[in-house]
């Protein structure tokens, strides 16, 4: 399947410029190691922690994920509504 671009927009070159950009920062954090000034050394941020993690055990909406609004289960809603359009 061929990329096709909307508008003008090609999501492979943003992703070539941002490519080439993270690949310049990391350069420059490995050569500013040898530099001696602390001022002229860059700092790359990394974090332990993984991004976008729940600690709950669950799904995205928590524990209780099969559960409604109203708090039955999406299935019984589903077999009311099918019965409801049957009668």
């Amino acid at each position: 399947m061929q990329h096709v671009p909307v508008r003008g927009f090609n999501s492979r070159e943003v992703e070539d410029y941002l490519n080439r950009g993270y690949a310049s920062a990391m350069e420059q954090a490995r050569n500013s190691e040898k530099d001696e000034n602390p001022k002229n050394k860059a700092l790359i941020y990394q974090t332990d922690q993984k991004g976008w993690s729940t600690s709950s055990k669950g799904t995205a909406w928590g524990q209780r994920g099969h559960l409604t609004a109203k708090g039955s289960t999406v299935l019984s809603e589903l077999r009311s509504g099918l019965q409801n359009l049957q009668d």
